[in-house]
């Protein structure tokens, strides 16, 4: 059978062909490729380095926990290969911060750990603009709803109730937006 004679050819074949791997000592020593060593290093970030490694790191657990609920644990590599890259330079890789681009020489621009500090300070002041734009939105929909209970309760006493609250919960997001409205120097 044709099968049989393919094992056949490759059992005589195996024998007089050279196959060049780097496993094979002796093909080894003729390319000389000296044996592989494994180094570790301990990396010391900086606080800026250290937040943007932490930040990476919950980016990747959260990555991991919702590819492992779908079924997908191949896509691990991918979290690690982000947070490998992050130990050599926040804009390394696909995830890193994005640098100017230098039209002259038409490569990027490489940030200096200040400028890096300035883009993850933006960054944050971004994110709690946000956080803070959905907790006025989300407190005033809950004065708004007071102020519907009291203008559908029938007693004067419920109303009252509910008027006051709607009333006190608008202040509260009045006081917060107040104190939040100065920025703070660090």
């Amino acid at each position: 059978s044709q099968g049989d004679a393919m094992k056949r050819l490759s059992h005589l074949l195996r024998k007089v062909m050279w196959r060049s791997t780097k496993q094979n000592c002796s093909v080894r020593e003729q390319m000389g490729i000296p044996e592989q060593e494994e180094k570790k290093v301990m990396l010391h970030f900086s606080s800026i380095e250290k937040y943007f490694y932490n930040k990476q790191y919950e980016e990747a657990i959260g990555a991991v926990q919702r590819w492992s609920a779908a079924g997908r644990p191949d896509k691990l590599h991918l979290a690690l290969n982000k947070l490998r890259a992050a130990c050599c330079h926040p804009q390394v890789g696909a995830s890193g911060l994005t640098g100017r681009s230098n039209r002259q020489q038409g490569s990027r621009y490489v940030l200096s750990m200040e400028e890096i500090l300035n883009k993850l300070i933006e960054d944050s002041k971004g994110r709690v603009e946000e956080a803070q734009r959905l907790f006025v939105m989300h407190t005033n929909g809950m004065a708004c709803l007071s102020k519907l209970k009291a203008e559908s309760s029938e007693s004067s006493e419920t109303k009252k109730k509910h008027m006051e609250k709607s009333l006190d919960t608008y202040l509260e997001v009045i006081d917060m937006m107040n104190k939040s409205s100065s920025p703070t120097i660090l």
